[in-house]
């Protein structure tokens, strides 16, 4: 019983892990799109990046709030 619980134990720290890692990466793209749209990206040039499309993209990491909206 003992090893089915580390087994358990061990299962539940690995998704602790990948869910920082994942975190992580988020805020890594993030940064990345941040930087590529001060650059002079548009958001079709950073969702043919990403595989998204540029809806999607200006969606995903455009201002939370119109009144941010250059």
């Amino acid at each position: 019983m003992a090893n089915k619980i580390d087994e358990h134990t061990r299962c539940l720290v690995h998704v602790r892990y990948a869910a920082a890692a994942l975190e992580e990466t988020r805020a890594s793209l993030h940064e990345a799109v941040a930087i590529a749209r001060s650059a002079g990206a548009s958001w079709a040039e950073i969702a043919r990046a990403i595989d998204i499309s540029p809806q999607a993209a200006q969606d995903q990491f455009g201002p939370r709030d119109p009144a941010d909206a250059p």
